[in-house]
Protein backbone atom coordinates (compact mmCIF):
# COMPACT_ATOMS: atom_id res chain seq x y z
CA UNK A 1 0.00 0.00 0.00
CA UNK A 2 2.73 2.46 -0.85
CA UNK A 3 1.89 5.80 -2.39
CA UNK A 4 3.93 8.99 -2.71
CA UNK A 5 6.52 8.05 -0.07
CA UNK A 6 4.02 7.10 2.61
CA UNK A 7 3.12 3.57 3.57
CA UNK A 8 -0.11 2.98 5.46
CA UNK A 9 0.69 1.10 8.65
CA UNK A 10 -1.42 -1.35 10.62
CA UNK A 11 -1.56 1.24 13.40
CA UNK A 12 -2.98 3.81 10.94
CA UNK A 13 -5.59 1.30 9.81
CA UNK A 14 -6.63 0.42 13.36
CA UNK A 15 -6.89 4.06 14.46
CA UNK A 16 -8.85 4.97 11.35
CA UNK A 17 -11.16 2.00 11.76
CA UNK A 18 -11.85 3.05 15.36
CA UNK A 19 -12.53 6.62 14.19
CA UNK A 20 -14.88 5.47 11.42
CA UNK A 21 -16.79 3.18 13.79
CA UNK A 22 -17.27 6.04 16.28
CA UNK A 23 -18.15 8.79 13.81
CA UNK A 24 -19.39 7.33 10.52
CA UNK A 25 -20.56 3.73 10.71
CA UNK A 26 -20.32 1.34 13.63
CA UNK A 27 -20.08 -1.48 11.07
CA UNK A 28 -17.08 -0.01 9.24
CA UNK A 29 -14.54 -2.59 8.07
CA UNK A 30 -10.79 -2.75 7.68
CA UNK A 31 -11.28 -2.21 3.94
CA UNK A 32 -13.30 0.95 4.69
CA UNK A 33 -10.44 2.26 6.82
CA UNK A 34 -7.88 1.56 4.08
CA UNK A 35 -10.06 3.26 1.46
CA UNK A 36 -10.51 6.27 3.74
CA UNK A 37 -6.75 6.59 4.29
CA UNK A 38 -6.00 6.24 0.58
CA UNK A 39 -8.61 8.83 -0.36
CA UNK A 40 -7.30 11.38 2.11
CA UNK A 41 -3.72 10.63 1.13
CA UNK A 42 -4.58 11.39 -2.51
CA UNK A 43 -6.25 14.66 -1.55
CA UNK A 44 -3.22 15.72 0.49
CA UNK A 45 -0.96 14.93 -2.46
CA UNK A 46 -3.07 17.08 -4.80
CA UNK A 47 -3.16 19.99 -2.35
CA UNK A 48 0.61 19.82 -1.90
CA UNK A 49 1.09 20.10 -5.66
CA UNK A 50 -1.24 23.10 -5.80
CA UNK A 51 0.71 24.82 -3.02
CA UNK A 52 3.99 24.29 -4.85
CA UNK A 53 2.49 25.63 -8.08
CA UNK A 54 1.16 28.71 -6.24
CA UNK A 55 4.57 29.33 -4.66
CA UNK A 56 6.31 29.00 -8.03
CA UNK A 57 3.86 31.44 -9.61
CA UNK A 58 4.36 33.95 -6.79
CA UNK A 59 8.13 33.65 -7.19
CA UNK A 60 7.86 34.31 -10.94
CA UNK A 61 5.67 37.35 -10.31
CA UNK A 62 8.16 38.70 -7.78
CA UNK A 63 11.06 38.28 -10.20
CA UNK A 64 9.05 39.91 -12.97
CA UNK A 65 8.13 42.90 -10.80
CA UNK A 66 11.76 43.28 -9.68
CA UNK A 67 12.87 43.38 -13.32
CA UNK A 68 10.19 45.87 -14.35
CA UNK A 69 10.81 49.49 -13.46
CA UNK A 70 8.47 52.39 -13.96
CA UNK A 71 9.89 55.50 -15.62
Amino acid sequence: MKKSGYEISEQDIEKTLNYLRKTVDENATRDDAIAYLQEHQSMAHIVAHEIVEDEELAEKRTKLSENTTLD
